[in-house]
């Protein structure tokens, strides 16, 4: 074959009546009192469409492009001290994915996606907000010589709307070696989890009535050297299986 190409999508709506809301009222000596009701004009939409295309460029080398795009739109229906308002968030995301892959020598998977996102409300005792997220990510693994095997994954985020005191951007990088001997039997394999120590996990988000910038703890850098030995070989002879211990 010179080229295949697939076409994927699925899309969703769901409206809503008689949601049931907190409402809460504060008095002029600022007690807080909340109780329950019902609202109508509640909805949920969102939608993906991705396409992939390979190239074959000869009896070795393959190229796979993948496009996509997602998006979603949803309307809430909520109190703020006894007063009904409502709020919309819209999210649209673009992507772009490459893989090259040389048979027997190594693979390399850049990936970027962009997020755009929308919240406004129909009362002016909230403000509108608008943010934007960026990832990229490489995936690379090599496969010479044919008995060490070197995987890495470095993602990149970067937030350039979060408040001040919160890190903007960072660089997410797992590493693995894996030697293979005793005719391929055995395997040891030694794994870095996030090689930079940079994995703070700071993002913003958008809920119904309020944007908030959040920043928490995550698992942290460790090292990790593992031992493996096939007792039985039930597969083809050259089959390989993805490794996919960090997705």
């Amino acid at each position: 074959w010179e080229t295949r190409s697939g076409l994927y999508s699925y899309f969703g709506f769901t409206f809503t009546n008689d949601q049931v809301v907190n409402l809460t009222t504060v008095d002029d000596n600022f007690v807080r009192a909340t109780t329950f009701t019902n609202v109508d004009g509640v909805y949920n939409g969102y939608g993906n469409l991705g396409y992939n295309k390979d190239f074959k460029l000869d009896s070795l080398r393959t190229l796979k492009v993948e496009v996509g795009m997602s998006g979603s739109i949803n309307r809430f229906v909520n109190f703020f001290n006894a007063d009904q308002y409502a709020s919309i968030t819209k999210s649209l995301g673009p992507s772009l994915g490459l893989r090259f892959t040389w048979t027997d020598w190594f693979e390399i998977r850049p990936e970027y996606r962009i997020s755009f996102n929308e919240t406004t409300f129909n009362r002016d005792f909230f403000d509108g907000q608008d943010f934007t997220q960026h990832n990229a990510r490489l995936r690379t693994t090599t496969y010479f010589p044919k008995w060490l095997t070197w995987e890495n994954d470095i993602r990149y985020t970067y937030n350039p709307n979060v408040g001040t005191g919160f890190q903007r951007d960072a660089v997410f990088w797992n590493t693995s070696l894996a030697y293979s001997f005793l005719n391929d039997k055995a395997l040891a394999t030694f794994k870095v989890y996030d090689l930079l120590n940079q994995n703070t996990n700071s993002r913003r988000t958008a809920t119904q009535s309020y944007i908030e910038d959040v920043q928490s703890t995550v698992l942290q850098q460790y090292f990790m050297l593992s031992f493996s030995y096939k007792f039985n070989t039930l597969g083809k002879k050259g089959e390989v299986r993805e490794n996919g211990w960090w997705d």
